[in-house]
């Protein structure tokens, strides 16, 4: 239940707050005294489009602020998901900032949220019923929803249901599509995985081998070369060329040193380092003949080795850069292949999997048809019943089914309602039949059956007396007070006998402040509510005939209350 609404520079209003009630809250006020700002603001607080149109003139910014109390635990349920607190008496303070500079700013309990958490609260909060949820009625779409709603909690568990099943029923349908596509396209991605597999594998590559290739390709080119050298390095150091060899040379002075030591020992070490030395020319000596001994260069490993090497540079174009990337690309066209292989098993299991689930929708969907009939009959007999109590006695209205071209996620039905407001006229469809006062009227009979299965416990009506007057305006206001036993109702209106109703009346009025019009609310009761429904009557405060009219609406809306 909204308990206050405070409102801060928006368009006409300076400053403004009201505590509303429990019950039947009329709103009334002069032609442009500001009652659509009531509506606006809260649209407002609910979610809608924000603009700094809204914002008074001189002002930086504007503010609607609400202050609520529920009893259903669904709001906490959806507080919890969205990651707000709620508090432990059910209250929560919803806020909405706009400025100047095109930013707005939407606080639950004082924290600044996104606008889609923003709106999915206010939804729970209040429904606000205008023009625009007039025009919705027509659609068809919106009519099936109200049905459901009517059918009540079983009808929306299986309603649920056949969502559910819808949804997984599409998933599969969708990997199916993704899966099959065209089998000879599959079949052709199956031979290229195959016979890239088949090339990869044939060439038996290691990582590390192109290189070692490269290095064995520059010796075999160069195999003379190294031959010619290595047999010279031996010459030199062993056998001298036209004078006396390393090896000899050394030997020498190392026997020259062994004689010097028996005069000073000191030369010891310079001794054993020379030895050594002479000892790693031994070494030397022996590496380098192994090495000449198998010096023969073959001329056909060069050719294998410059093959192999092209072989390597054939797959690396197509695969990789690397012998490495060659390899890891195998493993990936080997899992590919796999897949492409079992395939077909998945297309058969997800082919069973779709048919069980068209048969499951089918089961589900058909039992949603005929509760959805059921409910139908039980709503066409509300509607009418409630409509004679506003004064259409001799409509009819019909829920008319039809079967969907496709099968959706609503199920299988196409529904619309019709209508023949008077007697001896044909049923039509809402949209072609209703005049404006038929239509406030069967929005309101439809809120006033639905009103026992909404959560939401404030409804706002915005000039619920479109089209209508008279005697018949008397009926409006009853229903209007009917819905408020059960839920909190604020109304705006220009219709007295509506006004009449009212458990708490406010009134918007205008006045001059410092040169500036600003718009008030206030509530009234007593004499004052009296004079106001006499003005709306069309009298003056002292048209005495308008005073007892006004007199006498209250009294009987009074006796109407309590019997």
């Amino acid at each position: 239940m909204l308990e206050q609404l405070r409102i801060e520079n928006f368009a006409l209003v300076e400053k403004v707050t009201v505590n509303f009630h429990p019950g039947l809250n009329i709103m009334t006020g002069e032609t442009g005294a500001g009652k659509s700002l009531v509506v606006d603001a809260l649209g407002l607080l609910l979610g809608e489009r924000a603009s700094a149109q809204y914002i008074r003139t001189g002002a930086d910014r504007a503010l609607v602020e609400g202050y609520f109390t529920y009893s259903h635990e669904e709001i906490n349920c959806v507080l919890s998901e969205l990651g707000q607190e709620s508090s432990q008496d059910n209250s929560l303070l919803l806020s909405r900032e706009i400025t100047k500079a095109g930013k707005n700013y939407c606080r639950i309990n004082g924290k600044i949220v996104p606008l889609n958490m923003f709106q999915t609260v206010g939804r729970l909060l209040v429904d606000i019923h205008g023009q625009n949820e007039q025009l919705s009625l027509l659609v068809p779409e919106k009519q099936l929803s109200m049905l459901d709603l009517r059918g009540g909690a079983k009808l929306m568990q299986l309603l649920n249901q056949v969502k559910e099943t819808y949804r997984q029923l599409e998933t599969v349908q969708q990997e199916l599509k993704e899966l099959t596509g065209d089998p000879g396209e599959r079949e052709k991605q199956i031979a290229y995985c195959q016979f890239q597999l088949t090339e990869i594998e044939q060439a038996r590559l290691r990582e590390g081998e192109e290189e070692e290739l490269l290095q064995r390709k520059k010796i075999l080119q160069n195999g003379e070369k190294l031959l010619t050298g290595a047999s010279e390095a031996y010459e030199l150091i062993f056998r001298g060329m036209n004078q006396p060899s390393a090896y000899d040379q050394l030997s020498q002075g190392i026997a020259l040193l062994e004689q010097l030591v028996s005069i000073d020992e000191s030369l010891k070490d310079i001794l054993a380092l020379g030895e050594n030395c002479l000892y790693q020319l031994d070494d030397l000596a022996r590496e380098l003949q192994n090495y000449l001994s198998g010096g023969e260069f073959d001329p056909n490993e060069l050719e294998e080795v410059v093959q192999r090497l092209e072989l390597i540079g054939g797959l690396k174009r197509k695969y990789g850069a690397t012998v490495k990337d060659i390899l890891a690309y195998q493993v990936q066209v080997q899992h590919d292949l796999e897949e492409l292989q079992q395939m077909e098993g998945k297309i058969k299991l997800l082919k069973q999997e779709k048919e069980r689930l068209s048969k499951e929708y089918e089961g589900w969907a058909l039992a949603l048809t005929e509760m959805r009939k059921q409910a139908a009959r039980q709503l066409e007999q509300e509607i009418q019943e409630t409509l004679r109590d506003l004064d259409m006695p001799a409509a009819q209205f019909q829920c008319r089914f039809a079967q969907c071209p496709q099968p959706g996620s609503t199920g299988l039905d196409e529904m619309e309602f019709y209508i023949s407001p008077n007697l001896g006229e044909p049923l039509k469809p809402l949209a072609r039949i209703a005049s404006g006062g038929e239509m406030a009227r069967i929005m309101l009979a439809l809120k006033a059956i639905l009103a026992d299965v909404e959560s939401v416990e404030t409804m706002v009506f915005d000039e619920a007396d479109s089209g209508i007057g008279g005697l018949t305006a008397v009926k409006v206001g009853q229903k209007l007070r009917q819905i408020a036993g059960s839920r909190q109702v604020i109304c705006i209106t220009h219709s007295p006998q509506i006004a009449a109703f009212s458990d708490y009346h406010f009134l918007l009025y205008k006045v001059g402040v410092d040169g500036r019009t600003v718009t008030n609310i206030k509530p009234i009761e007593g004499q004052e509510k009296i004079k106001e429904l006499a003005r709306m009557l069309g009298g003056g405060p002292e048209d005495t005939t308008a005073l007892q009219h006004a007199q006498r609406l209250i009294e009987d809306a009074i006796q109407e209350k309590y019997f």
